[in-house]
Protein backbone atom coordinates (compact mmCIF):
# COMPACT_ATOMS: atom_id res chain seq x y z
CA UNK A 1 0.00 0.00 0.00
CA UNK A 2 0.86 3.70 -0.20
CA UNK A 3 3.49 4.58 2.69
CA UNK A 4 5.27 7.88 3.75
CA UNK A 5 8.66 7.50 4.94
CA UNK A 6 10.24 10.01 7.15
CA UNK A 7 13.72 10.87 8.41
CA UNK A 8 14.22 11.84 11.99
CA UNK A 9 17.06 13.50 12.15
CA UNK A 10 16.95 13.77 16.21
CA UNK A 11 17.00 9.86 16.75
CA UNK A 12 18.53 8.78 13.42
CA UNK A 13 15.77 6.59 12.82
CA UNK A 14 13.37 6.13 9.54
CA UNK A 15 9.64 6.11 10.37
CA UNK A 16 7.13 4.88 8.28
CA UNK A 17 3.26 6.17 7.90
CA UNK A 18 0.50 4.46 6.23
CA UNK A 19 -1.82 6.47 3.85
CA UNK A 20 -3.87 7.19 7.02
CA UNK A 21 -0.51 9.04 8.48
CA UNK A 22 -0.82 5.58 11.30
CA UNK A 23 2.70 4.63 12.20
CA UNK A 24 3.74 1.17 11.24
CA UNK A 25 6.14 -0.82 13.18
CA UNK A 26 9.11 -1.86 11.27
CA UNK A 27 11.12 -5.24 12.00
CA UNK A 28 13.99 -4.87 14.05
CA UNK A 29 16.84 -3.79 12.34
CA UNK A 30 14.56 -2.06 9.54
CA UNK A 31 16.77 0.44 7.65
CA UNK A 32 19.99 -0.36 9.30
CA UNK A 33 23.18 -0.23 7.27
CA UNK A 34 25.77 -1.90 9.27
CA UNK A 35 28.48 0.01 7.08
CA UNK A 36 27.32 2.93 8.39
CA UNK A 37 29.18 4.31 11.75
CA UNK A 38 27.17 5.77 14.52
CA UNK A 39 28.47 8.89 14.68
CA UNK A 40 25.90 9.11 11.20
CA UNK A 41 22.01 9.43 11.53
CA UNK A 42 19.10 9.17 9.06
CA UNK A 43 19.13 12.79 7.15
CA UNK A 44 17.01 11.94 4.73
CA UNK A 45 14.73 9.12 2.49
CA UNK A 46 13.14 8.61 -0.82
CA UNK A 47 11.44 5.33 -2.50
CA UNK A 48 12.53 5.73 -6.32
CA UNK A 49 10.79 3.50 -7.87
CA UNK A 50 10.24 1.03 -5.26
CA UNK A 51 14.13 1.07 -3.49
CA UNK A 52 13.77 3.37 -0.46
CA UNK A 53 16.93 5.19 -0.44
CA UNK A 54 18.74 6.96 2.44
CA UNK A 55 20.82 9.78 3.20
CA UNK A 56 23.13 9.45 6.20
CA UNK A 57 24.76 12.90 7.36
CA UNK A 58 26.87 13.58 10.53
CA UNK A 59 25.16 14.17 13.73
CA UNK A 60 23.73 17.75 15.01
CA UNK A 61 23.07 20.25 12.88
CA UNK A 62 26.41 22.59 12.98
CA UNK A 63 28.23 19.33 12.03
CA UNK A 64 26.07 18.82 9.03
CA UNK A 65 26.14 22.08 7.60
CA UNK A 66 30.29 21.97 8.36
CA UNK A 67 30.49 18.61 6.86
CA UNK A 68 33.26 18.00 3.99
CA UNK A 69 33.38 15.59 0.85
CA UNK A 70 33.49 12.25 1.94
CA UNK A 71 31.05 13.21 4.91
CA UNK A 72 27.57 10.98 4.06
CA UNK A 73 26.51 8.04 3.02
CA UNK A 74 23.29 6.84 0.84
CA UNK A 75 22.28 3.09 1.56
CA UNK A 76 19.36 1.30 -0.22
CA UNK A 77 16.38 -0.48 0.95
CA UNK A 78 13.08 -2.32 0.06
CA UNK A 79 10.17 -0.87 1.11
CA UNK A 80 9.81 -3.15 4.52
CA UNK A 81 13.41 -2.13 5.26
CA UNK A 82 15.44 -4.75 4.35
CA UNK A 83 19.03 -3.13 3.42
CA UNK A 84 19.95 -3.91 -0.17
CA UNK A 85 23.22 -2.09 -0.35
CA UNK A 86 25.33 0.73 -0.15
CA UNK A 87 24.83 2.88 -2.90
CA UNK A 88 27.84 5.57 -1.83
CA UNK A 89 29.98 5.74 0.73
CA UNK A 90 31.68 9.02 0.86
CA UNK A 91 33.50 10.05 -1.98
CA UNK A 92 31.72 13.75 -2.79
CA UNK A 93 28.77 13.86 -0.32
CA UNK A 94 29.01 16.19 2.07
CA UNK A 95 25.53 15.55 4.46
CA UNK A 96 23.86 14.42 1.26
CA UNK A 97 20.40 15.24 1.66
CA UNK A 98 17.64 15.52 -1.82
CA UNK A 99 17.67 12.83 -3.83
CA UNK A 100 16.27 12.24 -7.39
CA UNK A 101 16.62 9.67 -10.52
CA UNK A 102 17.28 11.92 -13.52
CA UNK A 103 15.01 11.41 -16.33
CA UNK A 104 16.29 8.94 -19.22
CA UNK A 105 16.43 12.70 -21.20
CA UNK A 106 18.82 14.46 -18.62
CA UNK A 107 21.55 14.29 -21.30
CA UNK A 108 24.93 12.26 -20.04
CA UNK A 109 23.56 11.98 -16.56
CA UNK A 110 20.30 10.41 -17.84
CA UNK A 111 18.91 7.70 -15.29
CA UNK A 112 21.15 8.31 -13.05
CA UNK A 113 20.63 9.02 -8.99
CA UNK A 114 21.37 12.39 -7.90
CA UNK A 115 22.17 13.66 -4.50
CA UNK A 116 22.41 17.02 -3.64
CA UNK A 117 24.51 17.92 -0.71
CA UNK A 118 23.23 19.68 2.22
CA UNK A 119 26.70 20.87 3.34
CA UNK A 120 27.72 24.93 3.14
CA UNK A 121 31.14 23.79 2.36
CA UNK A 122 30.65 21.67 0.01
CA UNK A 123 27.42 22.32 -1.30
CA UNK A 124 26.98 20.58 -4.84
CA UNK A 125 25.18 17.68 -6.81
CA UNK A 126 26.25 14.60 -7.57
CA UNK A 127 25.56 11.94 -10.10
CA UNK A 128 25.84 8.33 -9.61
CA UNK A 129 24.60 5.31 -11.95
CA UNK A 130 23.39 2.81 -9.30
CA UNK A 131 23.82 -0.56 -10.78
CA UNK A 132 23.03 -3.71 -8.72
CA UNK A 133 24.55 -7.46 -9.67
CA UNK A 134 22.57 -10.33 -8.25
CA UNK A 135 24.25 -13.70 -8.35
CA UNK A 136 21.13 -16.21 -7.59
CA UNK A 137 22.63 -19.51 -8.67
CA UNK A 138 26.10 -21.23 -8.38
CA UNK A 139 26.79 -24.44 -9.94
CA UNK A 140 30.26 -26.38 -8.42
CA UNK A 141 29.84 -30.07 -8.73
CA UNK A 142 28.15 -32.69 -6.09
CA UNK A 143 31.05 -33.38 -3.58
CA UNK A 144 31.47 -31.45 0.14
CA UNK A 145 35.47 -32.29 -0.13
CA UNK A 146 36.84 -32.35 -4.08
CA UNK A 147 37.31 -28.97 -5.47
CA UNK A 148 35.39 -29.09 -9.12
CA UNK A 149 36.92 -28.81 -12.11
CA UNK A 150 34.30 -25.93 -13.68
CA UNK A 151 31.86 -23.34 -11.40
CA UNK A 152 29.17 -21.56 -12.77
CA UNK A 153 27.22 -18.57 -11.96
CA UNK A 154 24.04 -16.88 -13.06
CA UNK A 155 22.07 -14.20 -11.71
CA UNK A 156 21.07 -10.44 -13.28
CA UNK A 157 22.41 -7.58 -13.37
CA UNK A 158 20.54 -4.11 -13.30
CA UNK A 159 21.34 -0.73 -14.38
CA UNK A 160 19.54 2.46 -14.88
CA UNK A 161 21.70 3.58 -18.31
CA UNK A 162 23.62 1.60 -21.16
CA UNK A 163 26.94 2.97 -19.80
CA UNK A 164 26.43 1.42 -16.44
CA UNK A 165 25.23 -1.74 -17.47
CA UNK A 166 28.83 -2.01 -19.63
CA UNK A 167 30.89 -0.54 -16.85
CA UNK A 168 29.09 -3.01 -14.53
CA UNK A 169 29.66 -5.99 -17.17
CA UNK A 170 33.41 -5.55 -17.87
CA UNK A 171 34.23 -4.96 -13.71
CA UNK A 172 32.47 -8.13 -13.15
CA UNK A 173 34.60 -9.97 -16.14
CA UNK A 174 37.63 -8.36 -14.77
CA UNK A 175 37.20 -9.47 -11.69
CA UNK A 176 36.00 -12.90 -12.49
CA UNK A 177 39.41 -13.08 -14.46
CA UNK A 178 41.23 -12.11 -12.17
CA UNK A 179 39.97 -14.92 -9.40
CA UNK A 180 40.73 -17.21 -11.82
CA UNK A 181 44.30 -16.27 -12.99
CA UNK A 182 45.31 -16.27 -9.26
CA UNK A 183 44.30 -19.35 -9.18
CA UNK A 184 45.78 -20.74 -12.43
CA UNK A 185 42.28 -21.25 -13.88
CA UNK A 186 40.56 -19.83 -16.74
CA UNK A 187 37.27 -17.47 -16.71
Amino acid sequence: GTRLYAADTVSGDIHVFDSAFAKLSAAPGAFVDPSVPASFGAFNVQDLGGTVYVTYAPDGLAAQRGATRGMGFVSAFDENGSFLRTVVNGSRLASPWGLALAPASFGPFGGDLLVGNFSFVASEINAFDPVVVTITKIRAGTTTNVIPETVSMSGTLRAVSEGGRRLATEEFERVATSIAVAHDMHA
